[in-house]
């Protein structure tokens, strides 16, 4: 999955949501873990879902693009999203994260 662009929008003790982009549409990476830290978000571990805005006339709703713990294609393109995300925002995550 391409992504171009990524910014930290929530940090939880419950988790964290990064805003992405791959250039055509925003897409949202929502990572559910208790007391997150930065190795643990490195080596993928808890929920990991990546989500789109399906648009309508007049409403959108959220659609599931990638989830993690399905199958080990999805594990993988995650491993590979989630090392782009490092790579862009790494330092700021590192901060963020303990």
């Amino acid at each position: 999955m391409r992504i171009v662009k990524a910014k930290i929008e929530q940090v939880t003790e419950d988790g964290l949501i990064i805003m992405m982009s791959n250039g055509i549409k925003p897409l949202n990476l929502i990572v559910n873990k208790k007391d997150m830290t930065f190795e643990d978000f490195k080596e993928l571990r808890g929920e990991y879902k990546i989500t789109s805005l399906l648009q309508g006339c007049c409403s959108s709703c959220p659609v599931t693009v990638l989830e993690s713990g399905k199958n080990e294609k999805d594990d993988n393109e995650m491993m590979e999203v989630i090392d782009k995300v490092i790579e862009i925002i790494g330092e700021e995550l590192r901060l963020c994260l303990k």
